[in-house]
């Protein structure tokens, strides 16, 4: 009988101890760790990036063990995004192939760049220059994608690809890549010569450290005189770097901005996500004869600009609409009054003041009515060049999160004429949905720069040479239609992870949510298969046609090229956003969470046993 007291007392302290893990356990494993979508930890998205060294010799041997396995970065805080970049690189040795894509798709020119020739007399004043290689950086990046995926260097749906060559031209002779771009303002094509690198149409980055580029900075450039060193670098060939290695340092530089830059795109939504946006560009015109609406509407193309949003978020349905006012007749009349500053050529306008209108709700601000965003544009334009300055900052257009967009026509340095109008439209729109410029987070990287010698070599180049709205460079010039890659997933990861809390807190079925995040965890978003079409098709979101109603400003006097609008008063809200640049890049994977399920059945499991158990001692009991 003591025997079987023993058995009976342990197993009622096994039971009672089983009991309260099985409840406990789980409990502490659901708690460990931020937690974000609607109680799910963070979503880590998987990303393969491919760098393909070509013609580096030796070069590629010291560089391969300089560069870690695995980036780490957040993407976005509040929606638990995070982002494990994986380095895959392999080596091609036809460089002659890519040599000869550069020189077929160049113009070969006997009329050499000026920067050239200076680079050439400063360094090697013996050498002959015979000639140059104008290479269509864009054609190249779509030559380069198509024999590199061809010849199975990289997979055909690899979703980042790095090209690094280093492939000289003949002997006399000496590459730079170049784009051209129609300017409607003048009549004709612009040509920006001086690159060395490129990407944006397709998956493919190249950096041709073959090529010279030109000084930084110069009049030729977008951000001259404006403080902000962009477009350029003064790190030479590779022929002039040194060393072996300081030769590998500045290649594994070059992919180490790559993953930061363009790759691990940092997002901080200034507009929530909706299905469709509407954008509505009002052109305040206190010119005299509405020829300051003219050279706007010149410029202006709603067609294109809807093609390049559409691009930008493909997620979303997108309309825009143009109306031409008299500024004068308009709230806006009183920023032309007060506050304004002569900037080289330009009326420089107090953005504080067109800030504070929309804050007071004086004129329309970003509306929400059920499934849609109207977002407004005002773009001023005067008898004279118009800017905008806040502080000691001068610049041509602003986006407000939560409240608008203001562009002055046509900006400090000329921008819109530089750039487009269509395009700085798309750029302020970017910023609005979160995008910073590729060169933002530039200070995120300054404890990676390598030491700096009589060539510059620690100045960095800023990957903005991306065709890309959300750059400073006239990159746009070389957009084939295609999609705005970088920035397309970039939106696109956080569109999806905006959609799976929805789904989550909608009840939406668990096989659903399930394959959606698994395939926002391979980052897998873009497409009719993707995780954002997949959760749009399971919370109803199609793309309906509808007729909408457009806020505008009061008191409009709508002339030619305008559509008619209806003035409501809609009520607003404002979403305020803090932005950071700070990226952390470290060597950890992501550590596996435990999967709460199989601790829940384990307690389970163990929980029964323990009442078999107990059954089977108090049958034995005397």
């Amino acid at each position: 009988m003591g025997l079987g007291v023993r058995y009976f007392r342990l197993a009622v302290t096994t039971l009672i101890f089983l009991l309260i893990s099985s409840l406990t356990v789980p409990l502490t494993v659901r708690s460990a760790g931020p937690s974000h979508l609607g109680g799910v930890s963070d979503v880590v998205v998987k990303a393969d990036v491919w760098v393909v060294l070509v013609g580096l010799g030796s070069i590629a041997d010291l560089v391969k063990p300089m560069l870690k396995d695995m980036y780490e970065s957040t993407l976005n805080s509040s929606l638990g995004l995070r982002l494990a970049v994986k380095l895959h690189v392999v080596t091609y040795s036809n460089v002659s192939e890519l040599a000869s894509i550069a020189r077929r798709d160049a113009v070969i020119s006997r009329n050499v760049p000026e920067f050239i020739v200076r680079y050439v007399r400063s360094e090697h004043p013996s050498w002959v220059i015979k000639g140059a290689e104008l290479v269509r950086a864009d054609l190249f990046e779509r030559d380069a994608w198509v024999l590199l995926t061809s010849k199975g260097v990289v997979p055909r749906d690899a979703d980042y690809v790095l090209l690094i060559m280093y492939a000289p031209p003949p002997q006399g002779y000496f590459r730079t890549y170049c784009i051209s771009k129609y300017v409607p303002e003048v009549g004709g094509y612009r040509n920006y010569t001086g690159m060395i690198n490129f990407g944006g149409n397709t998956p493919l980055y190249f950096i041709d450290l073959s090529a010279i580029l030109a000084e930084w900075p110069n009049k030729g450039q977008p951000g001259y005189s404006s403080g902000i060193h962009v477009n350029t670098t003064v790190n030479p060939p590779l022929w002039d770097v040194g060393s072996p290695s300081r030769e590998a340092e500045l290649v594994k530089h070059y992919v180490e901005g790559y993953v930061g830059f363009l790759v691990a795109r940092k997002l901080f939504a200034g507009l929530k996500w909706v299905p469709r946006y509407v954008v509505n560009v009002t052109v305040l015109d206190f010119s005299v004869r509405r020829e300051g609406a003219r050279k706007v509407l010149r410029m202006l193309n709603p067609s294109t600009l809807e093609v390049m949003l559409h691009a930008l978020l493909p997620s979303a349905e997108w309309s825009v609409y143009v109306t031409v006012v008299n500024g004068n007749a308009t709230p806006f009349r009183e920023v032309l009054l007060e506050g304004v500053r002569r900037v080289d050529s330009c009326v420089a306008l107090n953005a504080s003041l067109i800030c504070t209108m929309l804050e007071k709700g004086v004129v329309a601000k970003v509306t929400y009515v059920g499934g849609e965003a109207v977002i407004p544009v005002y773009v001023l334009v005067g008898p004279h060049p118009l800017c905008m300055y806040f502080g000691s900052t001068n610049f041509t257009g602003m986006a407000m999160p939560g409240l608008g967009i203001a562009i002055a026509f046509p900006g400090y340095a000329r921008r819109v004429y530089e750039l487009g109008m269509d395009e700085v439209i798309a750029h302020e729109v970017g910023h609005m949905l979160g995008l910073p410029h590729p060169f933002d987070r530039i200070g995120d990287f300054a404890s990676t720069y390598p030491p700096g010698d009589r060539n510059g070599y620690a100045r960095w180049w800023f990957f903005d040479f991306v065709a890309t709205p959300m750059s400073y460079a006239p990159t746009l010039a070389g957009w084939d239609g295609g999609i705005f890659y970088y920035d397309a997933k970039s939106l696109s990861r956080y569109v999806a992870a905006y959609l799976l809390k929805e789904a989550l807190a909608k009840g939406v079925s668990e096989e659903v949510v399930s394959v959606a995040r698994e395939k926002l965890s391979k980052d897998e978003v873009l497409g009719a298969d993707g995780a954002v079409s997949l959760l749009q098709r399971a919370l109803s979101l199609e793309l309906v046609p509808m007729n909408i109603t457009v806020p505008t400003v009061t008191s409009v006097v709508t002339i030619t090229k305008s559509i008619s609008v209806t003035v409501t008063n809609v009520e607003t809200e404002t979403n305020t956003v803090t932005v950071t640049s700070t990226v952390t890049l470290s060597t950890q994977a992501p550590v596996p969470r435990v999967n709460t399920l199989i601790i829940v059945a384990l307690s389970l499991l163990g929980f029964v046993a323990a009442l078999m158990l107990t059954a089977t001692v108090l049958r034995r009991k005397p």
